[in-house]
């Protein structure tokens, strides 16, 4: 088994989603703060609307930016709905309430991606980006698109090319207004789930541990 390899971090893949959620749970080498870990009591709601039809998208659009309480609802501080960097979006719910999910969900089924990420970047609210609108696609495609998340890209990169994580440089997401760039970032990902996976609509538990191991620093060596 090659250190770094595909079968290695299949080896290990219930350890490293382990360390996704909040708990005394550790991996020398792989740095996480416990603010950015996931609520444990998260993990049932989490499941129950991946690849669901049954969704409710500002719930999701709160669990991507980190802004569900310890009993996994949406906390948006007396009204005040804050993004993953703590900047105001406002008008989230309406938008939220307006998204012809029907529409998005034919778009991707006819593999239109740009079309359907152009129809949800249109009209979203400032500080609403590129990676909230990929993760929208997600749950209203039930799965077919996967979560994006610049951790697991890092991650599958980095098993494609069987080296440490640290040794990995992906960049932040593009401007949500430059569509082009930002479905070329998810067909990078997608391309590279497939080749390392055989498929890209991979299950919760390998994405969990893919943003886990995308953590890893340089003293990181593979062992646990």
């Amino acid at each position: 088994m090659d250190l770094y390899s595909r079968e290695w971090f299949e080896n290990h893949k219930q350890a490293f989603a382990k360390m996704y959620f909040q708990n005394d749970y550790s991996i020398t080498g792989i740095s996480i703060p416990m603010n950015n870990r996931t609520p444990q009591l998260i993990k049932d709601k989490e499941e129950k609307y991946d690849k669901n039809e049954k969704i409710d998208l500002l719930w999701i659009a709160a669990w991507k930016m980190g802004r569900l309480n310890e009993q996994g609802e949406p906390d948006f501080n007396n009204g005040i709905i804050l993004n993953g960097y703590g900047k105001e979006i406002i008008g989230l719910e309406d938008y939220i309430n307006n998204i012809n999910c029907k529409k998005i969900k034919e778009l991707i089924k006819s593999e239109n991606l740009a079309a359907a990420f152009n129809e949800l970047a249109n009209d979203s609210p400032t500080n609403f980006g590129t990676v909230y609108i990929i993760n929208l696609m997600h749950f209203i495609s039930e799965g077919k698109i996967p979560i994006y998340d610049k951790f697991a890209h890092k991650a599958v990169k980095a098993i494609f090319a069987e080296v440490n994580a640290n040794k990995i440089y992906v960049g932040g997401p593009p401007e949500k207004r430059k569509v082009t760039d930002a479905i070329n970032m998810l067909n990078e990902y997608i391309w590279l789930l497939e080749k390392v996976f055989g498929k890209s609509n991979i299950d919760r538990q390998t994405d969990r541990a893919l943003w886990v191991y995308g953590h890893a620093d340089k003293i990181f060596d593979g062992n646990f």
